[in-house]
């Protein structure tokens, strides 16, 4: 009998055992750290978004898709294949497809997050040629 309860107290306490490192970071209001001990970087999360770029406006700082007017911010993170790019970039993209990440703010604006410009949907290289066809050997 007092095996059994000494087997259900080692269990228990393996059990609870990793959450007690994860609870003391959250109380002390120190962020995750990665493996090398530095502060993890926090993820970007947001609703996405995907349509054709309907404007830009560099002065107010928005991009239009769709129906969804987003405001630019220092913070956003604008790419065209995998290279940095600016909202100044993206105004000669008007009808082309765009994608990205962008989150309400709590005064009722959408703040793009993430945009990402020349987005076809396909591969990065793009549609590949078809090759010709070799001509048949007649010797």
């Amino acid at each position: 009998n007092n095996v059994k309860i000494i087997l259900i107290c080692l269990l228990a306490a393996a059990i609870t055992l990793p959450f007690m490192g994860r609870a003391e970071n959250t109380a002390a209001g120190t962020p995750p750290s990665s493996e090398n001990g530095a502060p993890a970087k926090p993820k970007k999360k947001g609703t996405s978004f995907m349509g054709d770029l309907a404007s830009v406006d560099t002065n107010a700082m928005t991009l239009t898709v769709s129906n969804l007017t987003l405001s630019v911010t220092s913070d956003t993170v604008i790419k065209n294949r995998s290279r940095s790019a600016t909202l100044a970039d993206a105004a000669g993209l008007i009808g082309k497809p765009i994608r990205g990440t962008y989150k309400k703010s709590d005064d009722g604006k959408l703040v793009a997050l993430t945009v990402h410009l020349n987005s076809s949907g396909g591969s990065k290289g793009g549609k590949k040629k078809k090759r010709a066809a070799a001509a048949p050997d007649t010797n």
